[in-house]
């Protein structure tokens, strides 16, 4: 898909993603238990891989962390976790 891509962030208790795109860093934060934000940004460009981090904070109860994304034509889908990685030390964490 090559032009704007919305990202939906959906988390507990709070969460910041950053995507780099084409060496610009575009960040989503979210503070506060159970809701969403979104953000659209542009110059994606088919077939190119960027990267995500991301950082989830749970500080109580149950954790929920979601990530979706939408673009002209592609209503809001969520991004399997299976598609994740981590850099976390304790590979228990890694979703």
């Amino acid at each position: 898909m090559t032009g704007n891509i919305t990202f939906y962030l959906t988390s507990d208790d709070s969460s910041d993603l950053v995507i780099n795109v084409n060496g610009t860093n575009n960040e989503l934060q979210l503070s506060g238990c159970c809701t969403t934000v979104n953000a659209t940004w542009s110059n994606f460009v088919a077939g190119q891989a960027y990267p995500i981090n991301v950082y989830f904070t749970e500080v109580g109860g149950l954790a929920q962390w979601k990530l979706e994304y939408s673009y002209a034509g592609v209503s809001q889908t969520v991004i399997p976790c299976l598609l994740y990685t981590s850099d976390a030390a304790d590979d228990s964490l890694r979703v």
